[in-house]
């Protein structure tokens, strides 16, 4: 079986939840997808209230929640 056929399983060190943002990428809802993508990548690096990642949140993002980030946009986009 091929990687576009796996399930993704949806692993993150900080107990965040990513089926939104797999549901959004699933239904081709790119715009929102995007946006989750934002939201999410700065609820886990606890940056919510500054807006932005800065190099030291970038550099301490937890490797789990930058995996299932990055297979569920490569999975549903097809790879690109």
């Amino acid at each position: 079986m091929d990687f576009f056929n796996q399930e993704i399983e949806l692993k993150s060190d900080v107990g965040m939840d990513y089926r939104q943002l797999q549901n959004y990428l699933k239904a081709e809802n790119w715009k929102e997808a995007d946006m989750e993508t934002y939201r999410v990548m700065l609820a886990v690096a606890k940056r919510e209230i500054k807006g932005d990642l800065d190099v030291k949140s970038i550099d301490n993002f937890p490797c789990a929640d930058f995996r299932t980030i990055d297979q569920l946009w490569v999975k549903y986009s097809d790879g690109k």
